[in-house]
């Protein structure tokens, strides 16, 4: 994608969704290591770009969606989920020359969540930050092949009795099977995907219509939408529902937030499942 074309497309807050391969992903646990294969799926939506002190671009990288799953011998399903309920910078790519957006560095920061089931009945968290990096980007989204590994070891607690380490996460090179723009599906987390929005702007106008959600998920349980304004402040809880596993629709009342731009959240038992998503 040329530059012009780049610029256009960050501008439109464009979500981009990958599926990828993680390549001997490496687990400690007790003196011990695992070795998994995952399979699975990042996506992330586009912010504005910007020119850093040294005249290079940049564009953040809102990560909306990461979920991704092997069969490890010895370890069992173990799964990797973005933490949703945690901050964490925006990942970002950035130029290594100016008025150029390629090549550059990107930089996938993630919280992250493991279920496995070597831990069963628990669910496990990063301890800190991490993030996966590719220093050669040559394109967004990037093209198959495309190659990320783990910035520096994850070290893992029980999210339950945080403060001790049961895990470690040492390695992961994840490469690009495929890229899709504007998908009409993200999976944002294990068992659960987000539709896109029946909208057509973040801003709740005079003259439009309320805005349906739809998701689905495999969990059953109390499902909350939960609004933001544009510094990210919470304005209010849009619904809260019990709802069955299965595919779901929730209403956003125009006449609730018109004229502002809005974004949303969506939990299952107060754990949130999604990123800040804008109305559109």
């Amino acid at each position: 994608m040329d530059t012009l074309s780049f610029t256009t497309f960050a501008r439109t807050s464009a979500i981009a969704a990958c599926a990828c391969h993680d390549d001997g992903a490496v687990f400690a646990i007790g003196g011990q290591e695992f070795v998994g294969q995952f399979d699975g799926e990042i996506s992330v939506r586009l912010g504005r770009p910007v020119l850093s002190p040294e005249q290079l671009s940049a564009v953040p990288l809102h990560v909306v969606g990461y979920t991704t799953s092997s069969d490890i011998p010895g370890m069992g399903r173990t799964t990797l989920d973005f933490d949703f309920s945690r901050p964490v910078s925006p990942s970002d790519i950035v130029a290594t020359r100016q008025q150029e957006f390629f090549p550059a560095v990107q930089t996938m920061r993630l919280q992250i969540l493991v279920t496995t089931d070597a831990f069963k009945g628990k669910t496990l968290r990063s301890m800190s930050p991490s993030a996966l990096r590719n220093i050669d980007a040559q394109d967004f989204p990037p093209p198959k092949g495309s190659t990320y590994s783990l910035e520096i070891p994850v070290h893992l607690e029980d999210i339950a009795n945080p403060g001790v380490r049961l895990a470690t996460l040492k390695t992961v090179n994840t490469s690009i099977l495929s890229t899709e723009i504007l998908p009409a599906r993200i999976t944002t987390n294990k068992g659960f995907v987000l539709h896109a929005t029946s909208g057509k702007t973040s801003v709740l106008s005079e003259d439009r219509g309320d805005t349906e959600i739809t998701y689905e998920t495999s969990l059953a349980g109390s499902v909350s939408a939960t609004l933001f304004d544009e510094s990210e402040r919470s304005i209010g809880i849009a619904v809260r529902e019990s709802r069955p596993e299965g595919t779901h629709r929730i209403r956003i009342p125009n006449s609730l937030w018109r004229g502002r731009a809005v974004y949303y959240q969506l939990s299952v038992d107060g754990l949130p499942r999604t990123s800040l998503m804008p109305l559109e």
